[in-house]
């Protein structure tokens, strides 16, 4: 699916979308929020090709509403890293860790609830491109957008996010950070009576 009609779908949600579940979630509701999102950095030097670092981070977040605006969040975290060198090849490593941390849902007085989001977490490495054996410490999570409600039990979220990773890689003392934009979908199942 091409970014053009990812926008697309996104302004029709927010012409179209049902206003039944209007405002903010409420204290006690469910949040189950799988997002995936992707990133490719061209890297150049001097006018030299240095090659290419693609990103794939999928994530599936569960939430719980302490009240209409502080919801707590957490869940696990999978990110795939390549890297391509000019001169031919690949590496790659695979991560897998756990978040947690605090999501803030702002009122709205119709189906479009903006959102601030900050989190923590870790991972383990491995394949190819995992140079390393070190735990990879994943701080600040920061996430910021916008979800629009789709009837009384769901949305789609829109928004953009960064994470500042230590010990990239598994490398010891090796940094890296992401910028990404997010598209994602929630849904608010009925729990109980």
């Amino acid at each position: 699916m091409s970014i053009r009609a990812i926008l697309v779908a996104g302004v029709a949600v927010v012409l179209c979308g049902s206003s039944a579940h209007a405002g903010p979630m409420s204290k006690g509701t469910v949040e189950l929020s799988p997002s995936l999102s992707f990133s490719h950095n061209s890297l150049r030097s001097n006018g030299t090709d240095d090659g290419s670092l693609t990103t794939l981070l999928a994530n599936t977040q569960v939430g719980y509403c302490l009240s209409n605006l502080v919801e707590i969040i957490g869940g696990p975290l999978l990110t795939h890293q390549s890297v391509d060198p000019p001169s031919g090849g690949s590496v790659s490593a695979t991560s897998f860790g756990l978040s947690g941390g605090v999501r803030l849902n702002f009122a709205s007085s119709g189906n479009i609830v903006p959102f601030v989001g900050a989190a923590v977490g870790f991972a383990s490495n491995s394949g190819d491109g995992a140079f390393g054996t070190e735990t990879t410490t994943i701080a600040p999570i920061l996430q910021g957008g916008i979800r629009v409600l789709v009837g009384p039990s769901g949305s789609v979220n829109l928004g953009v996010g960064y994470q500042h990773e230590s010990n990239a890689f598994g490398v010891k003392d090796e940094s890296s950070n992401t910028f990404a934009f997010e598209v994602g979908v929630s849904l608010f199942p009925v729990i109980g009576p």
